[in-house]
This record gives C-alpha cells, structure tokens and sequence, in this order.
C-alpha cells in the first residue's frame, strides 16, 4: 500500500501533493510542542468555571444513573473455623457515575427487621468544592422499594446521610434524587440470616 501511495505522489498529483506538504508541516510544528501539562488545580478551576457558567441542563431532565456494587462486607472471606456471631453490621460501597453510596445495614429495633442508614457523596477524584458538593447531596429525597412499590421514603440530611428504619427482609431498590440525577441502587437483599 505504501508503495502505491509514493507511485500516486510520484506522478504528480497536485492535489495530494498539496495534502503531503500540509501533513508534513503539521508533523514539524508537533515536533517543536514545548507547551508543559497545566497544574492539576488550574484544571480543577477551568472545569469548575464551566459548570458554573456553561450551558445549563433543561430543567426537569433527570439523568438516571445505575450504581455498581464496590465492596461488601458480607463478599469478604471468612477466616476457617470463625463464623458471625452477635450483632454486626454489614457495609456496602457502590459507584454511581461521579456519586459514592455508603450503605450499613445493622440488626434493628423490631425482631427480623434491619435499618439501613446511608450516605451519598461525590466520589473521591471527581471535581468538586466542599460546599457545592454538599449542596449537591444535602436535603434530597431518598426512597426505598420493592419492586415498583415505594416503601419509605426519606430526606437526606446537610452532609448526604439517611436511613430507613424497620425494613423486613427482602430484595430492595434504593433511589435518591439529586439535582439532576438519580441514583440507582438495584437488588439491595436483605435476608433472615443477613447478620
């Protein structure tokens, strides 16, 4: 093919000719590129400075983000010859896009039941300042379901947190309204053994 390509340029088409010189005068000015990487806080400011005052999103739009599980305790190996004893409390991490759900669920006040406390916050690396990110979290709706039937529903707090109390066992969907996004947690299983 490369010979074929310099046959063509050899018998004096203007117009490759054209593209070669104008390819070649690219390729040059890439290899004199002395520009450095800028400071990662510069690029932090610029993409802070584009949410702010860049296009907005049309109101109403919600962007649906389905959160992935990360950790679980209840995932992690037992040592030989240990088992759960007692009241524990089970810890689950998921990922949703730029958004961490820490979920803990601890044995509860009513026999078989379990509260489910929560946090939703920005995930660690995504651009954010402390403040908008905490507007972003603070005083949203969180709810629970099963299936497509809406269990309890919650407010989180300033910092992201919320729980659902007396919850029975069972597969549970966790949804919390941000902004604009809404944060999936799918197949939640509680179960009689859970803890």
């Amino acid at each position: 093919m490369a010979e074929s390509i310099r046959a063509h340029l050899a018998s004096g088409c203007a117009r490759c000719q054209g593209n070669l010189a104008w390819v070649e005068k690219i390729v040059r000015l890439a290899a004199t590129d002395e520009t450095t990487e800028p400071p990662r806080w510069v690029l932090n400011r610029a993409i802070q400075l584009f949410e702010q005052m860049g296009p907005k999103r049309q109101p109403g739009f919600l962007e649906k983000i389905m959160a992935s599980l990360v950790f679980d305790t209840l995932a992690q190996p037992q040592m030989a010859g240990v088992r759960r004893a007692g009241p524990e409390t089970r810890q689950c991490l998921y990922r949703a896009g730029d958004f961490d759900v820490d979920l803990s669920v601890e044995l509860g006040q009513a026999p078989d039941t379990v509260t489910i406390t929560g946090q939703v916050l920005r995930a660690e690396g995504a651009s954010q300042d402390v403040g908008h990110s905490l507007a972003e979290v603070g005083h949203r709706q969180a709810s629970l379901l099963q299936q497509t039937e809406t269990i309890q529903t919650t407010v989180t707090d300033h910092l992201g947190e919320f729980s659902f109390e007396a919850v029975l066992q069972g597969v549970y969907d966790v949804r919390i309204t941000l902004a604009d996004h809404e944060v999936w947690i799918p197949g939640l299983e509680i179960g009689a053994v859970e803890l």
